[in-house]
C-alpha cells in the first residue's frame, strides 16, 4: 500500500445519511477524537430527483476511498491509457 500524500481536503472516510433532516442527500466526515460530524456537502439542491440526490452523496461519500485505490493500483497498471487516465485524475484531484 503506497503512503498517503497529504491532502488539502477533510480526510476519509466520509458517509452519507447523518442527522440532518436530509438525512441519505448529506456527506459528512466524522472526526475519529471528538465523534462531531462535518458536513462535507449537501447532494439536495432542489433540481434533482431524490434517488439522483442520494446517488449523488454516495459517489461524493466514496470519494476519499476512490482515490486511495487508484494510487494502490496505479503502480500495477500496463495499458498506458488506463495509467495516463488514472494520473489525470489523481491530478484533477490534488488540485481540488
Amino acid at each position: 500500500m503506497t503512503q498517503k500524500p497529504r491532502t488539502r481536503y477533510t480526510p476519509g472516510p466520509w458517509a452519507f445519511g447523518g442527522r440532518s433532516k436530509d438525512a441519505q442527500t448529506v456527506v459528512y466526515a466524522t472526526d475519529q477524537y471528538s465523534l462531531a460530524e462535518s458536513m462535507i456537502a449537501n447532494c439536495n439542491n432542489g433540481h434533482h430527483s431524490a434517488v439522483e440526490c442520494c446517488a449523488n452523496a454516495r459517489l461524493i461519500a466514496a470519494a476519499p476511498d476512490l482515490l486511495d485505490i487508484l494510487r494502490d493500483i496505479l503502480p500495477g497498471l500496463t495499458d498506458v491509457s488506463l495509467v495516463e487516465r488514472a494520473r489525470d485524475v489523481l491530478k484533477r484531484a490534488a488540485e481540488a
